[in-house]
């Protein structure tokens, strides 16, 4: 899909990036001042002015013969046999290139002709264009023997003559065009492969996988209150409350849909990177879930970081490790909640290695087991990067990534995607968490 670029946009971007293109354009500027104040040679233009007298012979009033003889003697002027002269008089037999700083312009409509030289030494400059002009007369009189060209302005030494290049100001003018063009090349750059995912339309540039769910940002604290994670109990706290429990309605509205679709029971939570807010979303779907009168089982995989046993305030004993490690039975490993037809398996003791207790016969065993008695299972599993959940998300029905708007880059989401693609995983929707509120609540709420 096209992404419409609205102004606003476009002026967060600039105050978002505005250092950079402040610092490009620095940086541009002032290497471009050094460059030329430095580096490049300055070139010096002097110019001598000639007049050639075209004689009136009453037998021709041709004015085409004229300008034949001006552009003849043009042609002369940069010839081999007057640079030849000018090198010996001016001892410059080592100047390779002395026809290129010569040029001998003429207007039509006049006999005048302007031979001028450039030169990175103002005086030798001036040495080159008087000296041409004195090499093109003495020649013109000794192939013709006509003394028909009269010097009339010979070049002069000037102490405080300008040079002609470079044009300080021309540059340091570019050098800003330069510094801004570069600074939005890699704002686009940026932009495009490294900015944080924020809108559908960002998903939907890198990937078909729907976004099916939205849940703002609803806890404002910094510090982990694991006592209002779950919103069920704080619903009438707060509008904020309220939206967020209306996101989580609309998300699980949206997963019965893919469940019935796909037939589908058994579902991983995964993310992109750590502290996108997956276990809290897990917890508060399976509340919805279960107030809707569907039995729910949560199943804490993360084996490494473990964070669903905080949330439902059960301890820690025993639980999936069990489960994986030892002959136990698996009913002896759930544990009660305080949200109803939800149950609630805690990871366990912590093992050395995770990696060891998860084989594919054990989970397959484990969800086979929880498919016949609960109609959702949502598996709690580390970020996608983490070995323990390409385990799980092979066995489960299908997995839904969870994605902290703002935060996570196009980058690392779509390498994601394609990590779990390679290891055929089916992601069924992306679960946009922690999104910002733009408008006030809504009267509905």
């Amino acid at each position: 899909m096209e992404r419409k670029i609205s102004f606003s946009s476009l002026l967060q971007i600039f105050k978002k990036y505005y250092l950079l293109i402040a610092i490009a354009v620095f940086v541009s500027v002032i290497g471009t001042y050094l460059f030329t104040t430095q580096v490049i040679k300055p070139m010096y233009s002097a110019s001598a002015w000639a007049i050639v007298k075209i004689e009136n012979k009453a037998n021709s009033n041709n004015s085409s013969e004229d300008i034949q003889r001006l552009n003849t003697y043009k042609t002369i002027a940069t010839s081999t046999v007057v640079l030849e002269n000018v090198k010996k008089e001016l001892h410059l037999e080592n100047r390779q290139n002395l026809q290129d700083q010569i040029k001998v312009l003429n207007d039509n409509s006049s006999q005048a002709l302007q031979i001028t030289a450039e030169d990175s030494d103002n005086k030798e400059a001036v040495a080159i264009a008087n000296s041409t002009a004195e090499s093109l007369k003495k020649e013109v009189k000794h192939i013709w023997g006509e003394d028909n060209i009269q010097i009339i302005s010979p070049a002069q030494l000037k102490d405080s003559q300008t040079p002609i290049s470079p044009n300080l100001k021309v540059n340091l003018f570019l050098a800003v065009i330069v510094g801004v063009i570069m600074s939005l090349i890699i704002i686009f750059s940026l932009e495009m492969i490294q900015s944080p995912l924020r809108t559908d339309e960002d998903f939907e540039a890198v990937t078909p996988i729907p976004v099916v769910g939205h849940i703002i940002k609803f806890q404002k604290n910094s510090k982990r209150d694991n006592n209002r994670k779950l919103i069920t109990r704080h619903v009438a706290r707060s509008s904020l409350y309220k939206q967020a429990a209306e996101g989580f309605r609309v998300f699980c509205a949206n997963l019965l849909f893919i469940s019935q679709k796909n037939n589908l029971q058994v579902f991983t939570f995964t993310s992109v990177r750590s502290g996108e807010g997956k276990s809290t979303s897990i917890a508060n779907t399976a509340a919805f879930l279960g107030l809707k009168g569907f039995k729910v089982l949560v199943i804490d995989a993360d084996l490494r970081l473990p964070k669903q046993h905080g949330i439902w305030n059960v301890p820690n004993v025993s639980g999936l490790t069990d489960m994986l490690g030892r002959a136990v039975s698996y009913e002896k490993c759930v544990a009660r909640t305080s949200e109803e037809n939800v149950a609630f398996i805690p990871s366990g003791i912590l093992a050395r290695d995770p990696s060891d207790l998860l084989t594919e016969q054990k989970i397959q065993d484990i969800f086979r087991w929880a498919k016949e008695r609960y109609d959702f299972v949502l598996v709690d599993t580390p970020p996608a990067f983490i070995s323990d959940t390409v385990f799980c998300a092979k066995e489960s029905d299908g997995t839904i990534i969870v994605v902290e708007s703002g935060k996570t880059t196009k980058q690392n989401f779509v390498k994601t995607l394609s990590n779990l693609s390679a290891v055929d995983i089916s992601v069924y929707g992306i679960l946009q968490n922690k999104v910002k509120m733009k408008g006030q609540s809504s009267y509905y709420m």
